[in-house]
């Protein structure tokens, strides 16, 4: 193929607004669209090369592999060993066993798929997760593995554009797919290759149709569609935000920018001369070290800040990891890649002997819940934790999903409905022997399901059977609208007391309190983030005190913090939103003093 200089500008196109977004999504509210230009660049590329190949008949699935093996692991595999005892050494262990994890996905190219199980993208806790980028390495190189066979599969069959038509047929596939399950399934649409793969496609179409080349137009119509193209990608950048469904058809807006650019911009248009600029290309070049590096400086600044850092120190930060990416391009990145400088052996003695380090390392963080048991916060001497320790504590209270209430009792009937938080609730309860002479039934149906109606016959039994019916969710607005419709409806069918639990948070960042000297540490209280107190201002605006417990006001001193520390010296809360085992008999302590909750002590 032809070298594209343009095309290494458009790479920095789509770098330097997801890099922008990481640090204020207020600034560039789209710029997380950065990454699907590059997988349209990368569809792109990569199906140019493979015809071009096929067309000359010297495709290999070994130079193949080779080259994008070469292309993708030194990098990541010396970042990763960088950042690895950084995060042994500043990480709680629920953060450093959800890292552990991460580096295994990552191994195996598959983070995207960790991160849809565990947690959204938009999610505070992503900004902490050194890793969380890979999740788009993870589809590019799961494309990377299916491409291949499916282009060589099309290539041997002689029919008449067979391949062409295939292509398009897979891409609309995709693409309607995306559009059905972005509203059904958001996270899995965001982050699985199913509902990506038309993006990769459209690059795909563009290669065969273009044959790897610019078309060649007329100057003016080269120059109107390249502009036309630049104005569709800064128009999502700077017009949509975090809130917009996305995959979706409105991603088409941008994609087709993409489109217009790879397809109409040469090195002689006006956007093209500006893409040759040295800067973009250097930045295009080293655009994918670079953005190996820029999370992880981003999630250690933030990791060692007790509150959230200022925006500079976190351009700072960028720019940082921007010099880091440069120097990791020309001296990792490029020389791996040329197969007379470095040999095939030595190139795979280098990158076995650090993965296996790596992936060991990852399951050891993993398996022991994040070395928990070394953390005297967080454990009992002589105790053992597993997999998912913190985790699993919160979930234990599911014994209780959908418990049938006995016919014959004296007890009270308590009906809990709600998700972690509900289960936060339960578990302060029974480490406090609160529940003792209460039966308990629990649901984590969603909201808006009582705000609808729409329950089983065997749910509205307990409503009705119930005598208390507890609410916890992760509230925000439209939970607190939902919350306010399901108790006028339930209240028609039921006479139970109602009670709404408030949100609860303990501050930014709880690793940070780590790394002060103890007479600071265990004294320290946290301040609770503006999100949490408008969430509860709006709440107690809501709902009566005869209903609310405004958790916040029960936990905070009068300048609004928080202690992150039991009178004993162990965490209440590890990702500052949920309890601890510790955290549970304590703040239970606390919270069933409310007039709402004394008579279920």
């Amino acid at each position: 193929m032809k070298y594209r200089r343009e095309i290494d500008g458009l790479r920095a196109v789509a770098l330097l607004p997801v890099l922008l977004f990481h640090v204020d999504n207020q600034f560039l509210k789209g710029g997380y669209i950065g990454v699907d230009i590059f997988f349209v660049i990368s569809g792109y590329l990569v199906t140019s090369i493979i015809l071009s190949d096929l067309k000359d008949s010297s495709f290999s699935f070994r130079n193949f592999y080779e080259r994008r093996a070469r292309r993708i692991l030194p990098a990541i595999t010396i970042m990763m060993l960088v950042v690895t005892p950084i995060a042994y050494l500043l990480m709680l262990p629920d953060d450093l066993e959800n890292y552990g994890q991460s580096v295994i996905a990552t191994i195996f190219f598959s983070n995207n798929i960790l991160l849809w199980l565990t947690s959204g993208y938009f999610a505070l806790a992503v900004d902490f997760k050194p890793l969380a980028h890979t999740w788009s390495l993870g589809i590019e190189e799961q494309y990377y593995i299916i491409a291949p066979i499916l282009l060589i599969l099309m290539h041997k069959v002689k029919k008449k554009n067979f391949m062409s038509f295939s292509i398009i047929a897979l891409t609309i596939l995709s693409f309607s797919y995306c559009q059905w399950s972005v509203s059904r399934y958001p996270e899995a649409t965001f982050f699985l290759i199913f509902s990506r793969a038309w993006e990769l496609g459209i690059g795909s179409i563009l290669s065969i149709i273009s044959k790897g080349q610019v078309f060649k137009q007329g100057t003016k119509i080269a120059e109107l569609l390249s502009v036309l193209g630049m104005i569709l990608i800064l128009v999502f950048i700077f017009t949509f935000d975090k809130n917009t469904a996305h995959p979706s058809y409105l991603t088409l807006i941008p994609i087709t920018g993409t489109s217009l650019i790879i397809l109409f911009c040469g090195e002689k248009t006006y956007i093209g001369r500006l893409l040759c600029i040295r800067l973009m290309t250097i930045l295009g070049l080293a655009s994918y070290s670079i953005y190996l590096w820029h999370q992880p400086v981003l999630a250690f600044l933030r990791i060692v800040s007790l509150e959230e850092p200022r925006d500079h120190l976190l351009y700072a930060g960028l720019l940082f990891a921007t010099i880091i990416g440069i120097l990791s391009w020309k001296f990792i990145e490029a020389p791996f890649r040329i197969k007379n400088y470095i040999s095939a052996k030595i190139f795979l003695s280098f990158i076995t002997i650090p993965t296996l380090i790596l992936a060991a390392l990852g399951w050891y963080f993993h398996s022991t819940s994040g070395l928990y048991h070394k953390w005297p916060e967080l454990s009992n001497e002589g105790s053992g934790y597993g997999p998912r320790y913190n985790n699993l504590y919160n979930l234990a209270a599911k014994r209780f999903l959908n418990d049938d209430f006995p016919n014959e009792t004296k007890n009270k009937n308590i009906l809990i409905i709600g998700d972690s938080y509900a289960r936060d609730f339960i578990n302060a309860g029974l480490e406090n022997g609160y529940f003792s002479n209460h039966n308990i039934s629990y649901t984590d149906l969603e909201c808006k399901s009582f705000a609808a109606g729409k329950i089983s016959s065997r749910l509205n039994r307990l409503i009705i059977r119930s005598e208390v019916i507890v609410f916890g969710y992760s509230l925000d607005r439209e939970i607190t609208d939902c919350l306010k419709q399901s108790i006028g409806s339930l209240g028609k069918t039921t006479s139970a007391k109602f009670v709404v639990l408030g949100t609860k948070n303990f501050g930014w960042n709880n690793n940070a309190v780590m790394l002060l000297t103890p007479e600071k540490r265990y004294s320290y209280k946290a301040k609770i983030l503006e999100e949490f107190i408008l969430q509860n201002n709006e709440a107690s605006a809501r709902f009566p005190p005869s209903i609310y417990v405004n958790i916040l006001s029960m936990i905070s001193d009068e300048g609004g913090r928080v202690p992150i520390f039991t009178p004993d010296r162990k965490l209440i809360s590890q990702d500052r939103n949920h309890l601890t085992k510790f955290g549970a008999q304590h703040i239970g302590q606390i919270i069933f003093e409310h007039e709402t909750l004394k008579n279920l002590k």
